[in-house]
């Protein structure tokens, strides 16, 4: 599950200015862990939880994506999402 993708989200890096895309569940948590705003809450600890648990089959993606982007939008860094993988 480790390269499970989905449609492209983009969200800032701290600097608030560098634009970073998460195209895969690996990628979702390696930005919730290295690169997340020190800020962190609720809808923080859902998404990363609901991107582990994806990662071992016990969520889907679609859920680990949407839990992703709601904590994104909560922590001010949420840009955009995407259906295309390639952001064409």
């Amino acid at each position: 599950m480790i390269g499970a993708e989905f449609p492209i989200i983009t969200v800032l890096l701290a600097d608030g200015t560098t634009t970073h895309r998460i195209v895969s569940i690996g990628q979702a948590v390696d930005f919730l862990v290295n690169y997340w705003p020190s800020e962190r809450d609720d809808r923080y600890a859902i998404a990363q939880q609901a991107c582990r648990d994806a990662l071992k089959g016990n969520c889907s993606i679609a859920a680990a994506r949407a839990a992703f982007i709601d904590a994104a939008r909560e922590a001010g860094i949420f840009v955009d999402y995407g259906f295309s993988r390639r952001g064409l």
